[in-house]
């Protein structure tokens, strides 16, 4: 992924992701004192008991446990997660276990406690603790080629860090470690695949910041084995002793040497979306606002995937078109860029839980008779919604809508699923699966292969959870 389209992806989670609505009852909750409300209220199902903590680990262990729990902000987390980490450990305990948050699909997270998941250390943030931690968040301060109430710091005024950013962005890889003040010498000719902009051995060196990793090195002081600077996504693996690299992609770990990980010396995902106007600063989440522009009031606006006409390019002019005349209601038709967009927005925001904002777009005009490229309803998407007492409520009021529309309860997608298989198969809450069922939709209802909700159940492992189909 390049580094245009790896920013690109960050845009989408923080527009979509993390509305205003959940940062602020997340936020009320956990002002409150009640930490799994937060996570209630930010999608994050709390899967470990304190309790249980003690009688196993003992009382002292709980107690930190507890108390990380209690600072734990996690809107702020799903903010700043990588959505191709599937397991991000928060912090670590005596006898190896962690506290750490699984991904499961396509952006739900459970936060567990236990033994530190093999090669979880690649997306760790135990040492970026200001991601996710409400005590620490005063470190994301960092923000080269902006001033503090957003606006663009004039080039005369540039340090080393907004110059060494300037050749990282250009792909100068090289000539950025040189800046620097590091010594690739030993690396010239010996791994071209480096100085290659876009090469599989370069990702995510974009990212680094490098005069902070010259400065750690300085001040921490190297083991006499070097550092060992492990890349998130496991691309490659840098050796770094007394400031110069000696090794890239696939050199052997040392075990004597220090491991640093990668996300303690990346520069910040939000401070390069503001600078290169991806993303404007009044759109940050309050905690990472403060911290990067404090003269700024920020919140994410509420998403507007649009309705209505949209404007289009007919006979060498600009005109307004029906999204119908258009194929909005054709899953094979080649829709506008609007239009593509229009639908994308949607289907993000229905993988992304957001109840309100479907429920907000319907009722300002919104056509809810589209199918997604694998010809999924807008009932499909259900499967996706959260579930619980409070959002069940939610998803009811909005299946009565779409009902309400006219959309079919047993529409076919591309592999035969009506809505109610999909949200088996897929894991749907189990106050979804009922409201469909209540509504209606067909419990024996079988796939183009013949495959009941029992069988997509049991794949799924989701069966015991949905035993009151068996009733039906």
């Amino acid at each position: 992924m390049s580094w245009r389209r790896e920013l690109a992806a960050a845009r989408w989670t923080r527009r979509l992701g993390v509305p205003a609505w959940m940062i602020a009852a997340a936020t009320a909750r956990r002002l409150a004192g009640d930490w799994r409300g937060a996570c209630a209220a930010a999608h994050v199902d709390v899967e470990l008991d304190p309790s249980a903590i003690a009688r196993g680990d003992g009382g002292a262990v709980a107690a930190r446990v507890e108390d990380d729990l209690r600072h734990l902000v996690p809107d702020l987390l799903r903010w700043h997660l990588d959505p191709a980490q599937p397991v991000t450990v928060l912090s670590v305990y005596e006898g190896g276990r962690a506290l750490f948050v699984l991904r499961r699909a396509p952006e739900r997270l459970a936060l567990r406690y236990g033994a530190v998941p093999p090669d979880s250390w690649r997306g760790s943030l135990v040492h970026s603790r200001e991601r996710w931690d409400s005590r620490k968040t005063g470190a994301l301060a960092e923000r080269p080629f902006l001033n503090a109430d957003g606006s663009r710091l004039p080039e005369e005024a540039w340090g080393l860090a907004e110059h060494v950013i300037t050749m990282q962005d250009a792909g100068d890889w090289i000539g950025a470690w040189r800046l620097a003040g590091f010594d690739l010498e030993p690396l010239v000719g010996r791994r071209p695949e480096l100085r290659v902009p876009g090469a599989p051995a370069a990702r995510r060196v974009w990212r680094l910041n490098l005069t902070g990793l010259s400065a750690a090195i300085r001040s921490a002081g190297a083991p006499s084995e070097g550092v060992l600077l492990d890349h998130v996504d496991g691309a490659y693996t840098t050796h770094v002793k007394d400031e110069t690299v000696t090794g890239v992609a696939g050199e052997a770990d040392s075990e004597a040497a220090w491991r640093l990980p990668a996300a303690l010396v990346e520069r910040p995902v939000d401070a390069d979306l503001v600078r290169l106007g991806m993303l404007p600063a009044s759109a940050l989440h309050p905690l990472v606002g403060a911290a990067l522009f404090p003269a700024l009031s920020t919140m994410p606006p509420a998403p507007e995937p649009g309705t209505g006409p949209v404007r289009v390019r007919r006979d060498g002019a600009w005109q307004f078109a029906d999204p119908a005349d258009l194929g909005w209601h054709d899953p094979l038709a080649a829709l506008p860029k609007a239009l593509r967009l229009r639908r994308d927005t949607v289907v993000r925001l229905a993988r992304h839980g957001d109840v309100p904002a479907l429920s907000a777009w319907l009722a300002a005009g919104g056509d809810p008779y589209f199918r997604d490229p694998a010809r999924r309803t807008m009932l499909h998407l259900l499967a996706y919604l959260p579930g619980g007492p409070e959002a069940g409520a939610q998803v009811e009021t909005l299946l009565l809508d779409l009902l309400a529309a006219g959309l079919d309860l047993e529409a076919r997608d591309r592999a035969g699923l009506t809505p109610l298989l999909f949200a088996v198969a897929n894991g749907g809450a189990a106050t979804t699966v009922r409201a469909l069922v209540t509504m209606g939709a067909d419990v024996n209802a079988v796939t183009f292969s013949g495959a009941g909700w029992a069988d997509l159940a049991r794949s799924a492992g989701c069966l015991d959870e949905l035993w009151f189909l068996l009733e039906s």
